[in-house]
């Protein structure tokens, strides 16, 4: 089994209309996490975020469009993330910064 981390999972400088993945659940752990999304520009971007097991389904996003405005931070806490699940980000254009950051525990 791996040896469960804390503080921070992934992160990335998210490109324009791509799926990007910041973290995804190492087998037989399950994560408690925090995501933030960063819009360092001076207009606003649609960003959206999911959890996903597999492809991405229409069920799987947590935000979906949301605009970020200019210079604005989306944070959300506490997300339960089981094994093998992956945090996904997307951006509408280039200048947001996303992390993922909490801690890992042990089997299920």
């Amino acid at each position: 089994m791996p040896t469960p981390i804390a503080g921070l999972l992934g992160k990335a400088d998210v490109p324009a209309a791509a799926d990007t993945d910041l973290y995804t659940v190492p087998a037989g752990l399950w994560a408690t996490v925090n995501f933030y999304m960063v819009n360092r520009t001076a207009v606003s971007i649609a960003v959206r975020w999911a959890v996903r097991s597999g492809a991405i389904g229409t069920a799987d996003y947590m935000e979906y469009e949301t605009v970020l405005p200019a210079n604005g931070v989306l944070r959300e806490t506490g997300v339960p993330v089981a094994a093998g699940e992956t945090v996904t980000v997307r951006a509408a254009a280039v200048g947001c910064t996303a992390q993922v950051r909490g801690f890992e525990e042990g089997a299920q």
